[in-house]
């Protein structure tokens, strides 16, 4: 394949978001305490932000009609949706992370995406009315659930947030590419390298912290969703280690070089292909 993929902002479907203040910024409307965000450190970036200089009146009577909030654990294989099931809401990724899995007709599991906080997920059903996969989390994870039907009623009168659902249906496709032109054409060393700075990138984002951190997935889940034996990833990240581009002990990042890991993404050899 010419050309070398560059990741960055594009490749993943994520609300914009530079900072993760829990406080509002000078001159920002404030969440008052009966807002259904107020406490979430992605309000002035999500769809808050999006009534600014509207009434506060106005504001959280409809975000408290949009919005719910659901708290999903992994402990108990809680789903969030699962196949088939009638489409009405679509979520965002507050704290923690999800994944999810298509089941095909022989009965094999696929991830198909890892969602983390401020992704948007769950839009596969709105063209069948049906969620084409099924929702787990990783660990505990907090999602906001947007009524759907509702959803498209405030959007045809406010016309920010119709903007704003058409680019979160954009980014959704864009990821979607993204991700699987890595995973159709990318090697085993680079789908890796990938997928630990998707999440790399998307907590510098967030300004988390990308030095000693833990990563959602198990390596049986990263070799699944990037369609490798578990042994493989996990010799992969052997090497990565000797290489010193990053330590890991179990799930734990301790240090991650970013700079040397994408340049190892975007000049590692590709496997001859027929």
């Amino acid at each position: 394949m010419n050309g070398a993929t560059k990741i960055g902002s594009a490749s993943v479907e994520t609300i914009d978001c530079q900072t993760l203040s829990q406080h509002s910024p000078p001159g920002q409307p404030h969440i008052t305490p009966s807002h259904p965000c107020r406490s979430c450190g992605l309000n002035e970036h999500c769809l808050p932000a999006l009534f600014s200089g509207q009434p506060a009146s106005l504001r959280d009577s409809v975000l408290s009609n949009l919005i719910r909030h659901q708290e999903i654990h992994v402990l108990r294989r809680e789903y969030l949706f699962r196949q088939d099931d009638v489409f009405n809401s679509v979520f965002i990724v507050q704290s923690g992370a999800v994944k999810t899995v298509l089941l095909d007709a022989g009965g094999c599991e696929q991830i198909t995406g890892f969602f983390f906080p401020g992704d948007v997920f769950g839009l596969d059903g709105i063209n069948t009315h049906h969620y084409t996969t099924s929702c787990l989390a990783l660990g505990n994870a907090r999602v906001c659930a947007i009524e759907f039907a509702q959803l498209e009623k405030l959007s045809s009168s406010v016309p920010s947030l119709q903007h704003h659902v058409f680019r979160m249906m954009a980014r959704e496709i864009e990821r979607n590419q993204h991700t699987m032109a890595i995973l159709n054409h990318k090697s085993a060393e680079q789908r890796v390298a990938y997928l630990l700075l998707r999440y790399a990138l998307h907590r510098r984002r967030l300004q988390l912290p990308i030095l000693d951190f833990s990563l959602p997935m198990s390596r049986r889940d990263m070799a699944n969703h990037l369609g490798l034996a578990m042994e493989t990833v996990s010799r992969i990240l052997s090497r990565f280690q000797r290489l010193a581009l990053c330590r890991i002990h179990g799930r734990r990042i301790v240090s991650l070089n970013i700079a040397a890991l994408q340049e190892h993404f975007e000049h590692t050899p590709q496997p001859f292909m027929q």
